[in-house]
């Protein structure tokens, strides 16, 4: 144990260059238990604020038992942001110490899927199209599969085209949808200019700075199933996604997204744990923890509608030749299918819709009224017409064929899993987002903790070509589990022999119940904030509403009755307290709304109020979140709008940010998987609706909350406000929170220490604030 915090506080002196710099007491604490949990296969859940070294006290145990041990790590992160740090920050400094204290030094790299960096074989097949069709002369040279070829593609490519030029603009579509010219060039110019780099990631899409419209890095890019094959391509010796994977599966530290993980816990398929090609991991560290179970529901959620079938039609016959009989059949066969299945849906909605046009189906309940097998036999038909063009020497087309059958065989998938009851599956109908004329049948599971415990914390055993274990006995824990609970077996004939992975999940909030969601074995633990005296000189305001005055304002509708507040008439009477608390700070504000709706008044009623005074930023401008935050950052003085994207990830110490306002608790709407969420909860824990309603949407809602309160105090000189314009999270006055519902989203703020229910000493916090950063400002520039 001496020596992993010898390690830990080797790096922290190396990151800061000070050479007496030690480690936070809650980042020993927290490597001391990370080493704990892999010294043998434990599990821990931490709650690690902002600030503490997270990344430090994953990475020291892990790269050190790489080591003395041999031991792998697979360390998941929620954004590319994140991932970059690791790779380009973090793990480097971790290895240097490493490596100093034991003289090996660990390997680390990245890994996010095949799809994730660019094709050359399909960037060449549609530079290639897109200059001939556009009528550029390319030399026989550069239709070779060559680095030199793509080099030459790249500057040909300069001379098609696209809007801004005397020509008229073209719009490109290679197969997924309509793209700008401008756009589709700019992505094929750059990813053909990749193929002559000798690192993998520089044809990442993370790594492109440009414009990605919807179908245009589908162009530039295929997964493992679209895919020609090494024995096939030409660009075999170059594959920027294969030497990707060669690398990881060399390294002792692999650094993956947690979607990666979803997919394996959606599919079982062994995209990343149990991965031959990869091989074994000992240990996972998943950050932002919280997450994972939300995007595990998503990867797995799954609609049928006419529309999908018929861009399946669509799609083939833009393949085939719609002359041939077979091709006719199944065109005529699918368009018929869409309209059978449109009808049933619609006639199912009609019969029983409940609020919000949804439609919850029973165990017995069969949303597509026995078209499911007609339906999965048509997939099939259209998978077997397109097979052959797989082949197809013309790669485009094999690419695109490729797809169709991908698609298909999902398809059929798909119908299934919403026409047939599952434990842990919730299916309903409703009409579609797009178009509320169009109903869809849907399916998302609930209960996500054994699929994550039997894909990811476990694993098959693996076995040497002459029948040895390549992991210790002492880690195998006997087959699957089942259910929602890890320790019942399931009962479905598989008798593979399973090891047990180490398991550090941490976040800096992290629900009290987090094991058995995720299908751990530990309870949360708590460490201490390094930046308790930042958040002391903070100041936290909730108004209230007392008065008449305001209670008409927020409860245009009560007549006698319990005041409701009205969430139309609150946007109103928050929009007023922003501007006010706004104007006291000088700008340096991020406003997070509940709704879209809400945001979008906020940022209008800021720019007429404070128009030429400071920068109004709001995430409905048409540009990237990363454009948009840099932005932000960048002026010091501007305000950010924005809505529960923005709650996470936003980061900017320092003046940037002196104010966040929230102007409502962001509790979700109700929604068919968090209902079930609910009940499911009911049965489990044995309690009524309003107690596991608070489990699910009131605890997930003051994860949010804490999230979005936590964008101010991102570093230990950090001060400022946070509003909430929530006046029903105080306990006097005709509008409040249920109190259980109350302290719970009270205690996502309890870091806040310091509280007002006064604008007045809100905006006066803020004034002395701003009157303090302008007199420093003339120093810093100096």
């Amino acid at each position: 144990m001496s020596q992993v915090l010898d390690v830990l506080t080797d790096a922290v002196r190396r990151t800061t260059g000070l050479p007496n710099a030690v480690a936070r007491p809650g980042q020993v604490t927290f490597t001391q238990d990370t080493w704990g949990a892999m010294s043998g296969s434990g599990h821990v859940a931490a709650s690690a604020p902002v600030g503490l070294g997270k990344s430090f006290a994953t990475a020291v145990p892990a790269m050190l038992r790489a080591a003395q041990h041999g031991e792998r790590t697979l360390m998941s992160t929620e954004s590319i942001s994140l991932q970059t740090q690791l790779i380009e920050k973090d793990l480097p400094v971790v290895a240097d110490a490493v490596e100093a204290a034991t003289g090996v030094r660990p390997r680390f790299a990245v890994y996010k899927g095949w799809s994730n960096t660019a094709c050359f074989q399909a960037v060449a097949a549609h530079a290639l199209t897109l200059l001939d069709d556009a009528g550029v002369a390319v030399p026989v040279a550069a239709r070779q599969p060559t680095p030199q070829a793509l080099d030459v593609l790249a500057r040909l490519l300069a001379k098609v085209p696209t809007a801004g030029t005397s020509r008229e603009p073209k719009t490109f579509d290679l197969g997924q949808g309509p793209v700008p010219g401008a756009d589709m060039v700019a992505l094929l110019a750059w990813a053909a200019r990749a193929a002559t780099k000798t690192d993998p990631s520089d044809a990442d899409r993370g790594r492109y700075p440009g414009n990605l419209p919807d179908g245009a890095w589908a162009s530039v890019s295929v997964s493992t199933a679209e895919c020609i094959g090494v024995s096939q391509c030409p660009f075999a010796d170059m594959c920027a996604p294969a030497r990707a994977r060669t690398r990881a599966a060399e390294a002792d530290v692999v650094v993956t997204n947690h979607h990666m993980l979803a997919v394996q816990a959606t599919t079982s398929a062994p995209v990343v744990i149990g991965n031959k090609t990869l091989g074994t991991f000992e240990h996972v560290v998943v950050d932002e923890a919280h997450t994972l179970p939300g995007i595990v529901r998503s990867a797995g959620a799954c609609e049928i509608s006419a529309r999908r079938i018929g861009s399946l039609v669509a799609g083939l016959r833009s393949l085939m030749d719609d002359g041939d009989g077979a091709v006719t059949r199944a065109l005529d066969d699918g368009a018929v299918l869409a309209e059978q299945v449109s009808e049933v849906l619609g006639r199912a909605l009609r019969a029983a819709a409940g609020p919000g046009g949804v439609v919850r189906l029973g165990e017995e309940d069969d949303p597509l009224g026995g078209l499911g097998q007609a339906i999965s036999g048509w997939a099939a038909q259209v998978g077997a017409l397109v097979t052959p063009l797989t082949e197809d020497p013309h790669v485009p087309s094999a690419i695109k064929a490729r797809r169709m059958v991908a698609r298909a065989e999902s398809l059929s998938a798909d119908v299934r899993t919403v026409t047939t009851h599952a434990w842990g599956v919730a299916r309903w109908a409703q009409p579609d987002e797009r178009d509320a004329n169009l109903p869809v049948a849907k399916a998302s599971p609930v209960d996500v903790a054994s699929a994550l415990y039997n894909t990811l914390w476990t694993a098959p055993v693996p076995f040497d070509e002459d029948g040895a274990a390549l992991v210790d006995e002492r880690r195998w824990v006997g087959p699957r589990m089942g259910g929602d609970d890890p320790d019942e077996e399931l009962d479905d004939g598989e008798s593979e022999q399973r090891y047990a992975l180490s398991v550090t999940a941490c976040s800096g909030t992290m629900p009290a119940g987090y094991g058995a969601q995720a299908g751990l074995r530990a309870t949360v633990k708590d460490y201490p904030s390094p930046f308790a005296e930042a958040y002391s000189q903070c100041l936290l305001y909730v108004p209230r509403a007392a008065d008449d005055q305001d209670i008409s304002a927020l409860c245009p509708s009560t007549f006698g009755r319990r005041p409701r507040l009205e969430t139309g008439a609150h946007t109103a009477w928050a929009a007023a307290k922003i501007e006010a608390l706004v104007d006291a700070s000088g700008g340096s504000a991020l406003i997070l709304a509940a709704t879209a709706k809400a945001g979008r008044e906020y940022a209008r009623r800021l720019r007429e109020t404070f128009a030429g005074r400071f920068n109004v930023l709001s995430q409905w401008d048409g540009r990237t979140a990363g454009a948009l935050v840099a932005q932000w950052r960048a002026d010091t003085t501007s305000v950010l709008v924005g809505t529960r994207s923005l709650m996470t990830g936003t980061d900017a110490p320092g003046d940037t940010c002196q104010l966040v306002v929230l102007d409502r608790i962001p509790r979700a709407a109700s929604n068919p998987v968090d209902d079930a969420r609910v009940e499911s909860a009911m049965t489990r824990a044995e309690v009524d609706r309003w107690a596991a309603d608070r489990w699910v949407y009131v605890t997930d809602a003051s994860l949010l909350l804490e999230q979005a309160a936590g964008r101010l105090v991102r570093s230990a000189a950090d001060r400022g406000v946070v509003a909430v314009l929530d006046p029903r999270l105080l306990k006097v006055g005709p509008l409040s929170y249920p109190e259980p519902t109350r302290k719970v989203y009270l205690g996502a703020l309890a870091a806040f220490t310091t509280r007002t229910s006064e604008l007045v000493a809100a905006t006066d916090h803020l004034a002395t604030l701003d009157q303090a950063r302008r007199a420093a400002a003339p120093a810093r520039a100096a």
